[in-house]
């Protein structure tokens, strides 16, 4: 990963709070959007009424903005397209972990390496993992990672990937365009 995939970022830097780090480590669901432009990580986490509250909400969410980078395979062939500030919103994409609470789920890990002051950036790769064998199948390969900027440091971590045709549930799609264009 080169730093220029950070420069797609909305303005301004998007820093981990104590709060979104405990948030992200104690979810029991972790879904990943990317719309308008914009990427985040909404951190759910279900709850039972009690005898003492028997009116305690059934879930509740903690949104955490962070950066966005796109690098669309299916439109600059092997080298990729970089999606650049007004060039995100184009894009529409979805990731989640259904419970990421198990002792082997991926995000377990990455939840213990985060920390405060950790910038964050979701790395949709549209088409990144797609192949001639796939490509002739009418099959796309996308990838979403998290890339994380601590200091002079650089961490990257796999999220999901998604191997299928392009339709309304692929992981990035182009938005408000027909899915065939691309």
């Amino acid at each position: 990963m080169t730093d220029t995939k950070f420069l797609a970022s909305p303005a301004g830097s998007v820093e981990l709070d104590k709060m979104a780090l405990a948030a992200l480590r104690k979810a029991d669901t972790i879904s990943f959007h990317h719309a308008d432009g914009k990427s985040l990580i909404r951190a759910s986490k279900k709850h039972k009424p009690t005898g003492r509250d028997p009116f305690a909400p059934s879930e509740t969410t903690v949104t955490v903005s962070c950066n966005a980078a796109i690098t669309d395979y299916d439109r600059g062939g092997c080298w990729g397209t970089d999606a650049y500030r007004d060039d995100l919103k184009c894009y529409a994409a979805f990731a989640w972990y259904s419970h990421a609470q198990y002792a082997d789920c991926t995000w377990q890990t990455i939840a213990t390496v985060l920390r405060a002051g950790d910038e964050l950036t979701l790395y949709w790769q549209r088409g990144g993992l797609t192949n001639q064998g796939m490509r002739d199948a009418g099959f796309h390969g996308d990838a979403l990672y998290v890339l994380v900027r601590r200091a002079d440091k650089r961490l990257t971590f796999l999220i999901d990937t998604y191997c299928g045709h392009d339709n309304t549930a692929r992981m990035v799609r182009l938005s408000g365009h027909s899915l065939s264009q691309g």
